[in-house]
């Protein structure tokens, strides 16, 4: 009887419909029917489906037919892949943080800092440093399971967590940049709108074929190295933070207001620049105000 009512009500919908989802439907149904035992859980699945049924069956006769398009192939992560990723951009990042904690607590030493708040203000940044990176690369790995990119004839369209991050057109494409065991960037004339291709991705080889026939495939570099450098020594610098307003040597107070202040203002002036988010710019002013309203404090 559960089967000839649920056929009745699948017969209402447009045959376009049918054949499209009718199949997934029917098998939905029937894992429903066996899970959900007893009268209050058939009473359950009958109030969802006439309830989607009400709503559903006028609003898909109402709904224009789609129309005919090119294919569209869709490029996704495997799990291997994902790890690979992690492998890359996380794998140095919690030794090196110690390490510069570790210089930071030095430095504040040398400088006569009070050796109590010291040691609590440092251990506190140890432990931050040691969740942090957890939570981090969860996150870093559930981004890069949602992501997939969608290659037609005429754009491409990636996909994060669900929903269209970047959508850009064949005729918008301008140059494309490959970093051999990298990966490459598909640029526009806009560089905020821009793709970036992970040579782990599944099916790499030949999208990379399909992308030739849009513009010239350039092999660049790999600016890894550098750019690793640069964050080192921005996480060394701001980990000298808490030091420099601690310290009692007057060189040292002096010396670590000046490197540090100027680094925070030229990382706000980058980010001012770039057209960061404004929300991005709130941490380095609030620290950039602390550092000289503790030096304006001492003198």
């Amino acid at each position: 009887m559960s089967e000839i009512i649920f056929g009745v009500l699948l017969n209402l919908y447009p045959r376009r419909f049918r054949d499209e989802y009718g199949e997934a439907m029917e098998r939905l149904f029937h894992d429903r029917l066996r899970a959900e035992t007893g009268f209050f859980g058939r009473l359950k699945l009958w109030v969802d489906l006439l309830g989607d049924a009400i709503v559903s069956v006028p609003r898909e006769y109402w709904r224009r037919p789609r129309t005919a398009t090119a294919p569209v192939s869709g490029y996704r992560m495997s799990e291997e892949a994902v790890s690979e990723m992690a492998k890359r951009t996380h794998l140095w990042e919690g030794p090196m943080a110690f390490l510069w904690l570790a210089i930071g607590a030095l430095v504040g030493w040398i400088g006569k800092a009070g050796a109590r708040d010291l040691c609590w203000m440092y251990a506190v940044m140890a432990f931050l440093f040691a969740v942090l990176p957890i939570r981090g690369l969860g996150k870093f790995k559930d981004h890069w399971r949602s992501w997939e990119l969608m290659l037609g004839e005429d754009g491409i369209r990636q996909v994060e967590d669900g929903s269209l991050a970047v959508a850009v057109r064949r005729d918008e494409v301008t140059k494309i940049l490959e970093t051999i065991g990298m990966g490459m960037a598909i640029q526009t004339s806009d560089p905020h709108k821009s793709i970036w291709v992970p040579s782990v991705a599944s099916g790499y080889a030949e999208m990379r074929q399909r992308l030739a026939d849009w513009a010239p495939i350039e092999e660049v570099a790999d600016r890894r190295p550098r750019g690793a450098f640069r964050g080192h020594i921005a996480f060394g610098l701001l980990s000298l933070y808490p030091a420099a307003l601690m310290v009692r040597a007057p060189s040292c107070v002096y010396g670590l207001a000046a490197v540090i202040g100027v680094f925070l203002l030229s990382m706000i002036v980058t980010m001012l620049v770039s057209r960061a988010p404004r929300k991005a710019l709130i941490l380095p002013i609030v620290l950039l105000v602390s550092l000289v309203g503790n030096l304006v404090w001492r003198l």
